[in-house]
């Protein structure tokens, strides 16, 4: 019984420790997330979530080459943060049509996470 009584004791502090390390992990991926777009003039993108503006009728090619250079930064930036996800998070962010969309559905899934962690413990 008393061995019974230390495994479950064990096991509860095994669970809490590991429920840290996984917060502690997921706030250093957005730290690092946040830095590496920061590094690449990205994380505007991320932030900011503008549309893109509509061409005129008659487009200049500085105006087509802007709305390009834009479209790919957005879809540049989508892709390096679901490259960075776990496979257990991509398939919940596979839906999101921004990098905003994105960014914050992985942080509302790791706010779940680690509120789930904390009430099993």
């Amino acid at each position: 019984m008393l061995e019974r009584k230390a495994h479950e004791a064990l096991k509860g502090q095994y669970a809490a420790i590991v429920s840290e390390q996984r917060h502690y992990n997921s706030i250093l991926e957005a730290f690092q997330m946040q830095t590496f777009l920061e590094a690449y003039e990205l994380w505007e993108t991320v932030t900011e979530d503008k549309p893109l503006a509509a061409l005129l009728a008659d487009p200049t090619l500085a105006q087509i080459k802007s709305n390009n250079e834009e479209k790919a930064k957005k879809s540049k930036v989508k892709s390096l943060m679901q490259n960075a996800v776990a496979d257990t998070v991509i398939y919940k962010i596979m839906a999101c049509k921004t990098a905003k969309e994105v960014e914050c559905a992985r942080n509302e899934i790791l706010r779940m996470q680690t509120s789930k962690e904390r009430l099993a413990s």
